[in-house]
């Protein structure tokens, strides 16, 4: 057949290593190129890289999957408030539509795993995947029973690429620092630390089953069930939700505001739970994770990446939080020294911290509607002003806030994509104030 003569990922280090090596090549050709233009021209407004360079960009992360396709994911969270910037606009196809692995190899991964062929374990199975990712794909298929399940099969060598890739990653990526203003290195670091926790399908399986337990009595929050004799550390079968992928939803299913702002409501509202009842959190919440289910249910997707949370980071964060909304400064800063964002004597830091706190909390210390779209302006004012004081004092992420900082971008992001005009201080006030 035509498609057993596909190759599978390139797990070769010294073919992964020029591929990136040509491709990153091409994007510092281009940067000097429109960086003559704009000079010629006495102009700045050229794209620093053109439409066609950047779509080959997602095109080559996602073949070659692993940490460089998660940090194209990752480039797709690049600026939440920014819906001009084509560059970082086509990294959004790494969460739903990257090319994905021949049926052959799917098939021999499976064989591998479960001991006999697809077709003989299901009543049928999809040759063409419903979803690629960084380290895996999903096939639709049907039990002998006849229920129909999503199974996600890990591409081969996945152990080989995540190690090869990570140790070339921070020196491939280089002119990728004229793009994304900031050190790669702890966001390289937390991929790692991501994906290598991720080749275990059967931590996902234990995760899959917490969270189905904990949101049991939830009505509008969905989790996939597992089927434990279909899975193992690389094949995980969930039984299959019937739902609209976030951004299809987005642009296809013509929601009305009211639908947008439920839809945004069940976000904060599981996230909330999570963090201040579960203290365990869904930690990767880009729009590929999310179903809309019957345009008024949520179902979460992938539980690969989940991070668990000490009873006294929580108990400080909520005060943090109360301080911040009281407007009680001095507690404030006592919390940041607490959760390590700044030592005690490190007051220009803690100041600058404070500063940036006012904007984050601009859509809840009103205390009453804040409508995302109205209000992007000050959004992005906040965000270049952090982005100055960054620079400024030095800013450090603690360790315990690297997994809720990018949960929280995250949301930040699919808020702003479904445009919610929420009383946000309503919606959190029974989390925070629970005393």
């Amino acid at each position: 057949m035509e498609e057993e003569k596909e190759k599978p990922i390139n797990s070769n280090l010294t073919s992964r290593i020029w591929k990136l090596g040509t491709l990153t090549t091409e994007i510092s050709a281009n940067i000097v190129l429109n960086k003559i233009k704009d000079f010629v021209k006495k102009d700045n407004s050229s794209s620093i890289i053109n439409n066609q360079v950047a779509e080959k960009i997602a095109k080559v992360l996602g073949e070659l999957k692993g940490p460089l396709m998660k940090l194209g994911q990752y480039l797709s969270l690049h600026d939440v408030f920014n819906t001009e910037d084509d560059f970082f606009q086509k990294f959004n196809t790494l969460h739903y539509q990257a090319p994905s692995m021949s049926f052959y190899f799917t098939k021999m991964q499976i064989e591998k795993e479960l001991g006999k062929s697809p077709d003989y374990l299901f009543k049928s199975f999809s040759r063409k995947p419903i979803g690629s990712a960084s380290i895996g794909q999903v096939h639709e298929a049907f039990l002998k029973d006849g229920r129909k399940v999503a199974v996600k099969v890990q591409y081969p060598d996945m152990e080989k690429i995540i190690k090869s890739d990570l140790t070339t990653l921070k020196i491939g990526l280089t002119p990728l620092k004229y793009i994304y203003s900031t050190n790669l290195e702890p966001i390289i670091n937390e991929i790692e630390g991501i994906l290598t926790n991720e080749l275990n399908y059967k931590n996902e399986a234990d995760n899959i089953k917490k969270f189905s337990n904990f949101f049991k009595n939830y009505e509008n929050i969905i989790i996939p069930d597992y089927i434990p004799e279909l899975s193992t550390q690389k094949v995980l079968t969930m039984n299959f939700i019937e739902g609209r992928p976030f951004e299809v939803a987005l642009k296809e299913d013509n929601l009305s505001q009211e639908e947008c702002n439920n839809i945004g409501k069940l976000l904060l509202h599981s996230l909330w739970n999570q963090l201040f009842k579960n203290k365990t959190i869904h930690a990767d919440p880009h729009p590929g994770n999310f179903l809309i289910v019957n345009r008024n249910k949520l179902c979460l997707l992938d539980f690969g990446c989940v991070k668990v949370f000490s009873n006294d980071f929580v108990e400080t964060y909520k005060r943090l939080i109360r301080a911040i909304l009281e407007k009680d400064i001095s507690t404030e800063k006592q919390c940041y020294v607490l959760l390590g964002f700044a030592n005690e004597n490190e007051e220009e830091k803690l100041d600058a911290i404070h500063n940036f706190s006012e904007f984050t909390s601009l859509p809840y210390t009103g205390k009453d509607f804040f409508d995302l779209s109205k209000n992007l302006d000050k959004l992005k004012e906040g965000q270049k002003e952090f982005k100055k004081m960054a620079d400024k004092v030095g800013f450090r992420l603690p360790k315990d806030f690297v997994y809720l900082n990018r949960t929280l971008f995250g949301l930040g992001m699919l808020l702003f994509k479904l445009k919610v005009n929420l009383n946000f201080y309503n919606e959190m006030e029974k989390y925070i104030f629970d005393n």
